[in-house]
């Protein structure tokens, strides 16, 4: 189970580079945006700062479903070593 925390610490780093390179490429267009008077680009560095707040998201989905697994693979433990201890102590 440990892989699975870690493809979950991937997803949070590639999380943390998306939402990064998102807003630096949003605030370029609109900065030549309003630079240059150019509405495309306005609405092009819009548009990045839409796929931050679906990253963040995606992030919060992940972050919710990497702490249920870790509750369940606790409580699986703990189910497991009483059941092993059951059988011990008969």
């Amino acid at each position: 189970m440990a892989s699975r925390f870690g493809q979950f610490a991937f997803a949070s780093a590639l999380t943390l580079i998306t939402i990064d390179y998102n807003i630096a490429a949003g605030a370029v267009s609109v900065f030549f945006n309003f630079k240059d008077g150019i509405m495309a680009l306005f609405g092009f560095g819009v548009d990045f700062f839409v796929y931050v707040i679906k990253t963040l998201g995606s992030d919060t989905w992940f972050k919710g479903l990497e702490m249920t697994a870790r509750k369940v693979w606790t409580d699986l433990s703990r189910q497991r070593l009483k059941s092993r201890a059951a059988v011990f102590m008969s």
